[in-house]
């Protein structure tokens, strides 16, 4: 009598993980149909014209060779910050103003590391100016 309650839980049991593996295979096996209209490619806009043609810091205000200054925009030339060391400087700029920079190396460039307006210690952007006409040279992400 065990044997023959045996041989049918067996063959329950058997037929049970048979159905459970066939449900896996069909359901591992299933395609997914979209229909419509596909997703359009995202435009690629054109870059946008720089904003500044001209640096607008009078030349006797852009820092010595190998310096930096706090340049606060909208702010007289006269009320400015003083030039002084980078390294310092960087850690005081407040939101939305400039770093300018003047290599040693380089002097007739000025690069000015313009801060976010509503985020402190994030350069939103990297200009790069003529020193003695302020000509706007070109523009690159940090």
């Amino acid at each position: 009598m065990i044997t023959f309650i045996s041989k049918i839980s067996y063959s329950i049991a058997g037929k049970v993980i048979i159905c459970l593996a066939m449900l896996f295979v069909f359901a591992s096996c299933s395609v997914v149909y979209r229909s419509g209209v596909p997703d359009a490619e995202p435009r690629q806009e054109p870059a946008p014209a720089p904003k500044y043609k001209h640096l607008g810091i009078p030349p006797g205000h852009l820092p010595p060779p190998g310096a930096c200054r706090i340049w606060i925009p909208g702010k007289p030339p006269g009320h400015q910050p003083p030039p002084g060391n980078c390294s310092e400087l960087q850690l005081q700029v407040p939101k939305g103003a400039w770093l300018v920079y003047r290599d040693a190396g380089n002097p007739d460039r000025v690069e000015v590391f313009v801060y976010d307006e509503k985020r402190p210690s994030i350069v939103v952007v990297i200009r790069h100016f003529e020193a003695a006409s302020g000509r706007f040279l070109s523009e690159t992400q940090p």
